[in-house]
């Protein structure tokens, strides 16, 4: 009997299992298999990240040879002071050209509209604000671009190098890209979504472990570093914090019962880790339309929490919400599972994605240097 798979969108025109989808920002995709699951994406490799270590080695040689050919382009340039903004227009061109973002020399002269369009695909490729503009401000970006994406990439290869990665059915959460993707054994991506990561003064870990729980209806124990820091000066100035939180204190330590509003939201999932972070639910769906999101306390928040319980409980949207619909009364409920899912956290803020090109993006928490 044929079945679906889900992906949730977070950016309109993305390239899914070898199919383009357009679709709106939080819309769910449901792609359909066959009796067979016959996966046709011959894309992908073995396993997700070998493909990704190694297209990154290709990718660092690639901006070497690319570093030699802008300095070759530079020394045939003529100098003085008169040509310096010029020369910087023609370099910045040179280099959209060689990373493959548009072929902007139409008949030996710059097409504009081409221009916009190579431009736009940088910015896109750097998760950017897009406008297509050739202004001071993008033409400096470019120019440092190779450079800097060049250190980008060998530092997260190094990281990448460093894990013990599995070989089965994993998920991976890439931090600089705020995104999960739930990857086969054979390589495919199965789910893809968005999710909100630590902030700068508050970083999530990288790490490699095993989902072995998964709580609905979950108390948010408010950890002391939290407690101290954030909530117990709101506490003190506003006397009915802890109702309108609905929080409680039980046994010394302060928590937040199970419902709507709770921290946690519905659903959590636990794995062991030596600091303290789990994979959790929102009640603040509203951060995910951001393109940046490194806004919480080291804990990792999912857009799909529905569609990831589903897939590690093989169970259906009724059953979900049934666990999920009475959380206002309080009640907290967890499943062991007896089939675990690995998980994989890692910093990558530069790799090449499934159709051949570098993907860049921020330093949030300046591991590259």
């Amino acid at each position: 009997m044929p079945f679906y798979k889900f992906f949730i969108i977070f950016s309109a025109g993305i390239l899914l299992m070898g199919s383009p989808i357009m679709a709106s920002v939080g819309e769910i995709v449901l792609l359909k298999y066959d009796d067979n699951n016959k996966v046709t994406d011959t894309s992908m490799p073995s396993t997700y990240l070998s493909k990704m270590k190694r297209s990154m080695e290709f990718a660092i040689e690639k901006y070497d040879s690319i570093s030699v050919l802008i300095d070759s382009f530079n020394r045939v340039l003529p100098h003085g002071n008169k040509n310096i903004v010029d020369n910087r227009k023609k370099t910045s061109i040179f280099i959209l050209e060689k990373m493959g973002d548009g072929i902007v020399f139409v008949k030996n002269k710059v097409d504009s509209v081409a221009l916009s369009v190579a431009i736009s695909n940088f910015q896109r490729r750097h998760q950017l604000k897009i406008d297509g503009l050739f202004n001071a401000k993008n033409i400096s970006l470019i120019l440092k671009d190779v450079d800097q994406t060049k250190i980008k990439l060998k530092q997260s290869l190094l990281r990448l190098s460093r894990l013990n990665l599995p070989n089965n059915t994993t998920i991976f959460i890439n931090i600089p890209d705020y995104q999960l993707r739930v990857v086969d054994h054979l390589g495919a991506s199965i789910l893809i979504c968005p999710v909100i990561v630590g902030k700068p003064t508050w970083p999530s870990k990288t790490l490699v472990s095993s989902i072995d729980e998964i709580v609905f209806c979950p108390f948010w124990n408010v950890p002391d570093r939290i407690l101290k820091k954030e909530i117990l000066p709101l506490i003190s100035k506003q006397k009915n914090y802890l109702l309108k939180h609905d929080m409680e204190w039980k046994n010394g330590k302060l928590r937040q019962r199970p419902g709507k509003t709770n921290a946690l939201g519905m659903i959590k999932f636990v794995f062991p880790n030596p600091y303290h972070i789990y994979l959790h639910d929102t009640p603040n769906k509203n951060l995910f339309l951001k393109n940046k999101r490194a806004f919480s306390h080291g804990c990792i928040r999912l857009f799909c929490v529905n569609e990831l319980a589903k897939m590690l409980l093989k169970q259906d949207d009724a059953w979900i919400s049934k666990r999920t619909g009475n959380c206002d009364d309080g009640v907290e409920s967890r499943i062991k599972l007896s089939n675990k899912m690995p998980i994989v956290i890692v910093y990558v803020t530069a790799w090449v994605n499934e159709k051949g090109f570098v993907e860049v993006r921020d330093d949030i928490y300046s591991m590259d240097k």
